[in-house]
């Protein structure tokens, strides 16, 4: 048949007009125009160009087979399904392999949105026998990142009882953050690996260890939503070259570019994050605590945060805040209340002692 410029050909054959069991069948559609076929169909836009998909169906050896593969808007597919029988899909293996120039067009189709619309790669298999969903080797290229998924889902669909390990590494950390749904603002150059098991009680325990320009991370705990990560309770560590780099995240540029480790515990919210009993150590001689709430609103507004720090030349640490001052290099031991409003730094409860002499006051920075 012909629907403007579309050509369908084949036969087939279904068993059960009502429960298709094992129609047997060899269909072709080809055209033109991918926007002609997409429009048609009520599915996102996949590209122009000429198109080609060629789909089969029937029984091999006392299972139930079926296969598509072609091209449509320069996205190649090719799909094999087996399964005992169409109605039900209890028992069945599933091998999936497409490329294209657009993974967030793609996925689109199978109603995720928000992914990087970057040129894309895609194979694995996956099998399912009743509640157990074996998913062994997921890969996924996505521009210059790869991301590797070998996952175990023994009450499919609910994650309880479950665990899956992910590796990831490529130029741009940021377009796994996407795909992942995690906020953030780290770039550059990456390495992933994560684990999650969940148990039968549905607690999902995770760890997650990165390396990027900012330095080594691991994250371990629980987690509350795993698409934002939103109620996870975790535990934070991390070493790096530069601390001056870690709050400029936050739109907080009195840190010194020394090497550092943050160890703390992260309560994850909606709108930023919980630091408990957070510790940064800077070139193992100035320290800094950190307790209260960092935002993710923009320039860190919101943000509030109780600090103490000490250390042993205080002279350097007022040359960030100040271009000149005349304190000498004395060692220091200051707290305070720092929260970010769009005049600038608010500090409240301010306490100091330095070389012996005691201090208090507030101020806007």
């Amino acid at each position: 048949g012909q629907f403007g410029n579309i050509i369908i050909s084949g036969d087939g054959h279904v068993d059960d007009l009502s429960k298709p069991q094992r129609p047997r069948f060899e269909l072709t559609a080809q055209g033109p125009d991918t926007d002609t076929l997409t429009s048609m169909l009520g599915i996102n836009d996949l590209g122009t160009g000429d198109f080609v998909l060629k789909a089969r169906g029937g029984e091999v050896s006392d299972r139930y087979e079926a296969e598509l593969n072609g091209e449509i808007g320069g996205v190649s597919v090719n799909i094999a399904l087996a399964a005992d029988q169409l109605s039900s899909l209890d028992e069945i293996d599933l091998d999936l392999a497409a490329d294209g120039p657009n993974l967030g067009a793609f996925m689109g189709l199978f109603g995720v949105h928000g992914w990087p619309e970057e040129p894309f790669s895609l194979n694995g298999k996956a099998q399912r026998i009743g509640g157990t969903l074996d998913i062994p080797d997921l890969n996924l290229i996505v521009g210059t990142s790869k991301v590797r998924l070998d996952a175990l889902l023994t009450n499919f669909p609910d994650l309880d009882a479950s665990r899956a390990r992910l590796f990831a590494s490529g130029n741009d950390i940021s377009k796994v953050r996407q795909m992942l749904g995690i906020k953030g603002v780290v770039t550059g150059p990456f390495e992933l690996r994560g684990r999650l098991d969940v148990s039968p009680e549905q607690i999902e325990s995770v760890l997650i260890e990165v390396d990027t320009s900012f330095g080594h991370l691991t994250l371990s705990g629980t987690l509350g939503s795993i698409s934002g990560l939103s109620g996870s309770a975790l535990q934070l560590h991390m070493e790096g070259n530069s601390a001056h780099e870690i709050m400029s995240v936050f739109d907080i540029h009195v840190l010194p570019e020394l090497p550092f480790i943050l160890d703390a515990g992260v309560q994850v919210t909606d709108n930023g994050i919980i630091l408990d009993k957070g510790m940064l150590l800077m070139d193992r001689e100035e320290r800094l605590d950190l307790h209260g709430f960092l935002s993710f609103d923009p320039g860190g507004i919101g943000s509030d945060i109780e600090v103490s720090t000490r250390g042993q030349d205080l002279s350097s640490v007022l040359h960030r805040l100040f271009d000149k001052t005349a304190i000498p290099a004395e060692p220091f031991d200051v707290s305070t209340r720092l929260r970010l409003v769009t005049e600038g730094i608010l500090l409240e409860n301010t306490r100091a002692e330095i070389a012996g002499a005691n201090l208090a006051g507030d101020g806007l920075l």
